[in-house]
């Protein structure tokens, strides 16, 4: 019998955003619907670099761990420097919430697994926004995979792509010559597939994995939440490129996935306890 194919959700930050993960579903606070639409992570008090105190959603910031009888995958590489990023943001007018832990370093991350960042085989980015690549450099063997639409706005991003950050191009960079850009359907090894979501960002990318139950989707940031899944309701608020295209991609989901792996919600962790999906 041949090797089973592992797949685990491994934490290395925590960050906040808008409570609301719904695209249109801002309502006032003593709303009697919001309560329904509040994610896992809600928290009344979240306080922001620039001092302010409001209320909030606290999401963790994951990496994937994909271990198939060929391959040892990783699916992003989190925030890197929280303090750096956060510097970064607050003076680009952008208030932040970003912290880590030593156990959520990603070499003591990729510890729990039995795995260090140098035996990785292949690293897929779902994205390029700064919480998705942040720990490129750690990876020294690995070919990085990066949907060609992300390419751009990552290198050069203007001033209103506000989550790619001109600092954050030197990750890319210093993994170019291990960099394959990825059609809009690609297998990276058997049982590990990818296809170009959009939505999110031009070049977002769904990560399929083969499983005895059924595919798995790794959805990055086109779904934020079970709360998109549960009401099949894109999100995440302001935070997406191309509606159409996160109405198609959920629709693709739905039809072929049988695991789904949202990109920030805590919530997965009391349904795959300690993260391990397969």
């Amino acid at each position: 019998m041949g090797k089973a194919t592992k797949l685990q959700a491994l934490v290395t930050g925590e960050l906040a955003g808008t409570w609301c993960v719904l695209i249109n579903a801002h309502v006032h606070p003593q709303h009697p619907r919001k309560q329904g639409l509040l994610p896992q992570g809600y928290s009344k008090d979240v306080r922001w670099s620039d001092g302010s105190v409001t209320d909030g959603v606290l999401k963790p910031v994951p990496i994937w761990y994909i271990e198939t009888p060929d391959a040892r995958v990783v699916v992003d590489t989190g925030f890197g420097d929280p303090e750096e990023v956060t510097r970064i943001r607050l003076a680009q007018g952008f208030p932040s919430m970003m912290r880590t832990r030593p156990e959520w370093h990603v070499p003591a991350a990729l510890a729990q697994v039995g795995c260090r960042p140098e035996e990785v085989d292949a690293v897929i980015l779902t994205h390029c926004h700064y919480d998705h690549v942040g720990g490129n450099e750690l990876f020294t063997k690995a070919r990085f995979y990066i949907h060609k639409n992300e390419i751009p706005l990552a290198l050069a991003p203007p001033p209103w792509a506000a989550h790619y950050l001109p600092e954050c191009a030197r990750h890319l960079i210093s993994v170019r010559e291990r960099l394959t850009l990825l059609d809009d359907e690609q297998e990276i090894v058997p049982g590990v597939r990818t296809w170009r979501a959009g939505g999110h960002t031009p070049g977002s990318v769904v990560v399929t994995v083969d499983s005895d139950r059924g595919p798995a989707a790794i959805m990055g940031d086109v779904m934020h939440d079970y709360l998109n899944l549960e009401h099949w309701w894109p999100g995440t608020s302001n935070n997406y490129w191309n509606i159409d295209d996160l109405v198609r991609a959920y629709q693709r989901v739905r039809e072929e996935a049988r695991i789904v792996l949202p990109g920030h919600d805590w919530r997965l962790w009391d349904l795959h306890p300690g993260g391990r999906v397969i």
